[in-house]
């Protein structure tokens, strides 16, 4: 078995969540709208591990949806959520920003006054705990003399 489950946690709303390791894909959050994962650790970590490896294996295109078909045929909970682990985004994009401004030798109370968004909230974005929106990226991308786009991973 090649993937790893890095944890199972109960959310606030009583659901919970898996997130889940694959050496090649990355990192992943399953979610459930029960606490049964926690209860049936084992089971699930054995079944979400084995599933994600079949499905990598064969180069299917929806997780969620392969996920939830074996999991349920198997008599498992179908889960609310699977895919990427988006506070690995949030983080990745907010280092960047916090990088780029460092580079211009700009502190953030002016990227954000340039950006129309408050200082607080600059500041948690480049922690990554707040997820901007388009508007804002955009905004933030041109007070640093940048434009968004698409790259491919690891470029």
């Amino acid at each position: 078995m090649e993937t790893k489950i890095l944890s199972i946690a109960e959310a606030k709303n009583g659901t919970s969540q898996v997130k889940v390791e694959h050496p090649t894909e990355g990192i992943f959050v399953v979610g459930f709208s029960t606490s049964w994962p926690l209860i049936q650790e084992k089971e699930y970590s054995q079944a979400i591990c084995t599933i994600t490896d079949n499905f990598f294996k064969l180069e299917r295109k929806d997780y969620f949806n392969y996920l939830s078909q074996q999991l349920v045929s198997h008599g498992f909970e179908m889960p609310l959520f699977a895919g990427p682990d988006r506070d690995l985004d949030r983080e990745r994009i907010g280092h960047r920003i916090k990088e780029l401004r460092e580079e211009q030798q700009m502190d953030a109370k002016t990227l954000a006054q340039k950006s129309g968004i408050t200082p607080a909230n600059m500041s948690r974005i480049e922690q990554g705990k707040y997820s901007p929106g388009l508007d804002i990226l955009c905004r933030i991308a041109s007070a640093l003399d940048m434009q968004l786009d698409f790259v491919k991973k690891g470029e």
